[in-house]
């Protein structure tokens, strides 16, 4: 959501998104800061080579201001290897976008990543499709030259994660199901703890991410 800063919401502002993560807006370019002072007259902002940027109160000067990072609980596949979980952290404090304090990215195997420059922009940039990173998998999971930085999987949906070492299927971190690889890795063979529960949406998430998949 993108925001002017006006001298009246200073200490709204400062409130909501002290520390958080987001993008200051300026002539159409947007830059990933963090946030790191709000006063009457003006906001500070720091990028992650420690490069400073200011957004001044009542500025008129058109599409200038600072779009915060929504905090949704949601998978995501990187280049690195992944996918990601991000989800909320809860906090006496309420910041309305993501910082340090109220948010949480985590591995498959729930190892906790820093919330900081490098991984926000692995969530957020350039995220392989889920059929990209299934084709990944498919060529990398039984070399033993392997590059995947975090333990190797697949998210069909921002709800649903597939993780071939351990063979799990996730929903929002939880094991629901089992997971592996049919025998020429065409497609997986998914089965799931309440398949009443949880098997059409399984489904529709496959379907959705041209995986195929056998859900039971």
């Amino acid at each position: 959501m993108f925001e002017k800063f006006t001298s009246e919401n200073f200490e709204g502002f400062h409130q909501r998104y002290k520390g958080t993560y987001g993008h200051f807006t300026r002539k159409g370019k947007q830059t990933l800061v963090r946030l790191i002072e709000v006063t009457r007259r003006e906001v500070k902002f720091e990028d992650a080579d420690k490069m400073g940027y200011i957004l001044n109160a009542d500025s008129d000067e058109e599409g200038t201001g600072f779009t915060f990072l929504p905090l949704r609980c949601s998978y995501h596949n990187v280049k690195e290897g992944g996918p990601l979980l991000i989800g909320r952290v809860p906090a006496r404090q309420y910041s309305r976008g993501i910082c340090d304090k109220n948010t949480y990215i985590a591995t498959l195997n729930g190892g906790r990543l820093p919330v900081d420059f490098t991984t926000l922009t692995s969530l957020f940039s350039n995220n392989p499709t889920p059929l990209e990173m299934y084709k990944r998998l498919v060529e990398n999971i039984d070399s033993p030259t392997s590059l995947f930085k975090y333990p190797a999987g697949v998210a069909i949906s921002p709800q649903f994660a597939l993780d071939v070492v351990a063979n799990h299927i996730y929903c929002f971190g939880q094991v629901i199901g089992s997971c592996k690889w049919a025998v020429d890795k065409d497609k997986f063979i998914i089965k799931l703890n309440d398949v009443g529960l949880w098997g059409q949406e399984v489904r529709d998430a496959l379907r959705r991410s041209e995986l195929k998949g056998e859900v039971k």
